[in-house]
């Protein structure tokens, strides 16, 4: 059967206009809005690296999204973030002076603390340590035994905010509450007065990367009758 070619044209402009309508549908059905490049911590300041524009559901594109990337350069995360976050307005901070931050915050999590321990470039693994590296701290009960008391300990400076010249003598770590006090009572006391022998900070140990956030791993108390003694090489 030959169709007649007026019916062929109509049949054509019917097709080409619902697909016009359709693709005129659908980008209207999206909004623009500012979102993250890379994973961003808490009280990062923004750059215009860090953001870019993707595309969400215009029913979902409130007023809170930010639209435009360059009204957020200079500006402060209030929050940690993962890539491709889009941002709304209660996660971003201000710039320093009129938020009324002095310093850029430390990335403390909820429940923890940040305390500084001291530290001896020449005598703690050799002042191989940075920030974000993860360490374990043993310590020497009154009895001599040597144990892990502290493990998976995260360094967020090393250094003072003052020190300007000079080793370090301090790292600032991450401890939850409860094992702040607990390393601080540590680093306090000197004396047992029962026994008259001391419980002591030894040694900091840095962690291997790929053990980093892992927690607590099996370890074995070590004392003068449970030194392991090594073969002839």
């Amino acid at each position: 059967m030959v169709i007649p070619a007026g019916i062929v044209s109509a049949l054509a402009f019917v097709f080409l206009f619902v697909a016009v309508s359709h693709n005129q549908s659908s980008s209207s059905d999206t909004t623009l809005v500012v979102a993250t490049t890379k994973d961003l911590t808490a009280a990062h300041q923004i750059s215009s690296a860090d953001v870019t524009t993707v595309s969400i559901p215009s029913s979902d594109a409130n007023d809170s999204y930010f639209k435009d990337p360059q009204k957020l350069v200079n500006q402060y995360m209030a929050i940690k973030v993962t890539a491709g976050t889009p941002l709304v307005n209660s996660m971003v901070l201000p710039a320093p002076a009129a938020a009324g931050l002095t310093l850029t915050p430390l990335d403390v999590p909820v429940g923890d603390v940040a305390i500084s321990i001291p530290f001896d470039p020449t005598r703690d693994i050799g002042g191989y340590v940075q920030a974000e590296d993860r360490i374990d701290i043993y310590v020497q009960q009154p009895s001599g035994e040597l144990h892990t008391g502290f493990q998976d300990v995260r360094v967020l400076r090393v250094g003072s905010l003052t020190q300007t010249a000079g080793s370090p003598t301090v790292l600032v770590v991450d401890l939850p509450r409860q094992k702040a006090l607990d390393l601080v009572y540590l680093l306090n006391s000197t004396t047992n007065p029962a026994s008259g022998s001391t419980t002591s900070i030894v040694k900091y140990a840095l962690r291997s990367r790929p053990s980093y956030g892992a927690g607590t791993l099996p370890d074995k108390p070590v004392g003068a009758g449970t030194l392991t003694t090594l073969p002839d090489g």
